[in-house]
């Protein structure tokens, strides 16, 4: 008991000399500080503490620092000495220290919008935004690493006109089964052709011919769906499975070649499908683009023409035809840039609202660095002033018991 006595007392000695040590330190920075100054920033420094009067620098100065130390200037400076040491502490630790450090006394170590804003970024760069492929990654062809071998000119303008007659010939039959369908799906009554449409869920109004070309449609997208099935199990599941890979679809163990195939049609058609939406937003863009022009006066429209050195017609409705069809001719990649702009907002939008817990999950899928050192010094420096200050014991954070 007696050491652990003398050892206490001991600790208060040191603390207290250190207190003077520190003390000593501030006033003589305040001193110093002081000193430095001009006469006349001193005389304003002196009316500041209500000082006047016809005094010396040196009396000045000690009237300053009395003042000073009268309004807690030691303390305060005493404070701001230590937490600025405890700052380039907490700078000094790397992330995974500092964020043990904010998780253990429950302080949130990153900013979500920040963590959105990354997010966002890299699926920007991904081409999240951009205009989608609507094709699927093919595999190379085999023929592809053969060299091409040296034709005669002649002979390859008697191939070029051989391939034309077949493609003729083709397009020809193509059309003639077309044809046929259509006489055929004509020989339907009304009620037939309007059972075959609600069938696929589609509007079943309308004349007959109107009717007929709708189902004509849709049969025609039935055969190439057909044809597009024989056309993937004729790869084999070999080629089928590096086909699925190549696109980046997931080929769970044991999936057989007529499943594969269903994936991949599924992909292909969702591909498809946004696309399509995006082509959507395009018309969109260029009705609201229209509407705008529509609004402005004839004049206004005339010296647009002239701008863009184009013939202005006659009437405002030519202004306008001839102005919206510059802008698809010329204008698709602003109209394209403002789609990116909404896609971009509507994401982050979207990710904001997203719980912070998949949020997370999802940067750390991304490889994302969600932890900023700035950040993290700053809530845990606002923390232990509140709180008092956070020790590491035993590889653990624990908050230190505040003193009265």
């Amino acid at each position: 008991m007696l050491e652990e006595i003398l050892k206490h007392e001991s600790q208060k000695r040191a603390a207290v000399r250190e207190r003077k040590a520190q003390v000593r330190e501030v006033l003589m920075a305040k001193k110093e500080e002081l000193e430095a100054l001009a006469l006349p920033e001193l005389k304003q420094e002196c009316t500041s503490f209500g000082i006047t009067g016809q005094l010396t620098k040196q009396a000045r100065i000690e009237m300053i620092i009395k003042q000073w130390q009268e309004n807690d200037g030691v303390d305060k400076a005493l404070a701001k000495k230590a937490r600025d040491r405890r700052e380039s502490e907490l700078s000094a630790m790397d992330k995974p220290t500092l964020s043990g450090l904010c998780e253990a006394v429950g302080i949130t170590p990153f900013v979500k919008e920040l963590v959105v804003e990354r997010v966002v970024r890299v699926e920007e760069k991904a081409g999240r935004f951009a205009r989608p492929s609507c094709e699927m990654k093919k595999l190379p062809e085999e023929d592809a690493q053969k060299a091409p071998k040296k034709t005669d000119m002649v002979d390859a303008l008697l191939a070029n006109e051989e391939n034309r007659k077949r493609e003729k010939e083709l397009r020809k039959q193509e059309e003639e089964r077309a044809e046929n369908k259509k006489r055929e799906l004509r020989t339907m009554t009304m009620d037939e052709l309007k059972k075959q449409l609600t069938k696929h869920k589609l509007d079943a109004t309308g004349k007959k011919e109107e009717l007929v070309e709708a189902l004509f449609l849709v049969k025609v997208q039935e055969d190439a769906l057909v044809a597009r099935k024989a056309e993937l199990k004729s790869l084999g599941a070999d080629k089928l499975k590096a086909l699925l890979e190549l696109n980046e679809i997931d080929v769970g163990k044991g999936t057989r070649a007529d499943g594969m195939v269903e994936l991949f049609l599924a992909t292909e058609e969702k591909i498809r499908e946004i696309a399509r939406v995006y082509e959507v937003k395009v018309a969109d863009a260029f009705i609201k683009q229209k509407e705008a022009l529509e609004a402005k006066s004839t004049a206004e429209l005339k010296e647009m023409c002239a701008s863009h050195n184009l013939k202005p017609g006659v009437g405002k409705d030519a202004h306008v035809e001839r102005l919206v069809e510059h802008l698809k001719e010329n204008g698709l990649s602003e109209t394209e840039k403002l789609i990116a702009v909404q896609a971009r907002n509507e994401r982050y939008a979207e990710l904001m609202k997203m719980d912070t817990s998949a949020l997370l999950q999802l940067a750390d899928g991304m490889e994302i660095n969600t932890l900023v050192k700035e950040v993290m010094v700053e809530r845990v420096m606002a923390h232990e002033e509140e709180c008092g200050p956070i020790v590491m014991a035993s590889g653990r954070a624990k908050k230190k018991a505040r003193k009265a």
